[in-house]
Parts: C-alpha cells; structure tokens; sequence
C-alpha cells in the first residue's frame, strides 16, 4: 500500500517560523516563538496532508563534509540570533513528545538527509512531502515528491509539484 509522507525540513522552518512571528515568551522570559510556529505550521500540514508518516529532520551543529572539503562553504552566513538556536532543542523536544522521529547526522545538513529520503521514497514508489522555507529544495520535486512552504505566514502556504515549480520560476525543479 502507498504511504504518504511528511518531512519537515526543521532548521528551515524553526527559521521561518521565528522570522515570521513575534516574540513570544513563557511566564519566565523563555522566546518560543519559532516553536509556537512550528507546532502551528506542524498541526497544519497534518491536517491538510494527512500524512502516513511524519519525520523531522535536522541540521548537527558544527561543521559538514561541505567544510571539509571547502573552507569557505557558508562562511559569509551570518549567524542567527541566539534565541532562535535556543529553541531548536525546544523544538526537538516537541516533535519527539509527538512520537515523530528526529532525523540527524553529524557531518551532515537537513537538506542531505532529506534529499536521501526522496531518493528512497522515489524508488519505492511512496509520496513524499517536503515541509520547508528553503527554495533550493524544488530540486527534488518530480512525479510523488512535492514541496510544502509558506508563502508570506504560517497560514498561507502552497504545494510545489512539478507544474507549480515550472509555473513560478520557468525552469524544471531539476534545472534549481
């Protein structure tokens, strides 16, 4: 039986989510707001997916392959506010208190454990939906792997199949 699946690109979204809302705190000054964004956006895609399987993946702190291999790789990224990484393990925290299994490797990003999960989702012939704020994902769109993503909040978001991604940006999702 085909099975439905839901990957949550989690960094990327922890990221939009945080940008996306402000800053709410708990009764002792803890910012939660990229986690209040993530459950929301994570209730959402739930409901209107109905996913089979949920999985969370998530990048390791510290460097990748990519840094080894380059030294410069990101090194003009500028690095996000303090309280956004302080809610990652609040984040995880969550997600694992849903039973929903967090994906993560040293010496690897997200964006390479969920390209291996396309790649096996593709040939086993299951539907796989990315959930992420990261555009560059588009390149593993094709027949059964579409792109969940927020448009301008966490209420408006739009599927990616391989039609949507030709409409928006006139290129193939495998030219990104």
């Amino acid at each position: 039986m085909k099975k439905k699946i839901v990957i949550l690109d989690s960094n990327a979204v922890i990221h939009r989510s945080y940008h996306a809302l402000p800053p709410f705190t708990t009764a002792e000054g803890v910012m939660v707001n990229a986690v209040y964004g993530y459950a929301k956006l994570l209730l959402k895609v739930i409901k209107d997916i109905k996913p089979d399987i949920v999985l969370a993946a998530f990048d390791v702190a510290g460097g990748t392959f990519r840094h080894e291999q380059f030294d410069d790789y990101k090194a003009n990224r500028v690095a996000a506010d303090q309280d956004l990484y302080d809610q990652i393990p609040l984040v995880q925290e969550l997600v694992k208190g849903l039973d929903i299994p967090v994906l993560e490797l040293a010496g690897y990003e997200a964006d390479d454990i969920i390209g291996t999960i396309a790649e096996q989702t593709h040939k086993s012939k299951n539907e796989l939906v990315i959930v992420t704020g990261d555009m560059d994902t588009m390149q593993l769109v094709k027949p059964g792997i579409s792109v969940y993503t927020l448009r301008k909040s966490i209420n408006d978001t739009i599927i990616f199949d391989t039609e949507a991604v030709i409409a928006k940006y006139q290129i193939r999702p495998d030219q990104v």
